[in-house]
């Protein structure tokens, strides 16, 4: 048998995965801003020095460039980590689901053929409640990773997007 998770450790690691991607978005964030700023500072440069100088600059900006660009897409990868860990985690809660759906059933139908010890019932009843927790339980968990999930996916892309974007002027 596989281990059980309580609700609540379950709750603990979407909420800590989220915050995970958040982190990894925010960084991703910072990155994007980065290249704005040398993609800023290129524009300004001053290129009527030397020409030693005016290469050596442009080297250097564009080095900056493609290192921000190379942690962008370390960051990306780290991020899709977290989204595998998410689609791994949702197949978990959908068959944690079903579980509780063919609980549902078979609870209700045991306490259909309770004849006369109807006190039991209750106690059935009671374990019907249960399963219903759990279903309700975990497709609000599985829907709730699933949003922040497509949430962080989208602002990624949006990032990527940005950072494509930014040309420097040679």
């Amino acid at each position: 048998m596989a281990k059980l998770e309580s609700r609540n450790d379950i709750g603990k690691k979407i909420k800590d995965r989220k915050n995970k991607m958040k982190d990894r978005g925010d960084k991703m964030r910072k990155i994007v801003e980065d290249k704005v700023q040398i993609a800023r500072t290129a524009k300004e440069l001053k290129l009527t020095t030397t020409k030693d100088g005016v290469m050596e600059m442009r080297r250097e900006v564009s080095n900056a460039v493609e290192k921000t660009k190379n942690e962008f897409v370390k960051q990306n990868g780290e991020l899709e980590q977290k989204f595998k860990k998410c689609d791994k985690s949702k197949a978990e809660l959908e068959q944690k689901t079903n579980a509780a759906e063919q609980n549902l059933g078979k609870i209700q139908e045991a306490k259909g053929q309770i004849k006369e010890a109807t006190k039991a019932k209750s106690d059935l009843e009671k374990a019907k409640t249960a399963a219903k927790g759990d279903r309700k339980f975990t497709k609000d968990e599985k829907g709730r990773q699933e949003t922040f999930k497509n949430e962080s996916k989208g602002r990624r892309n949006d990032q990527r997007n940005k950072l494509n974007s930014i040309r420097l002027p040679w």
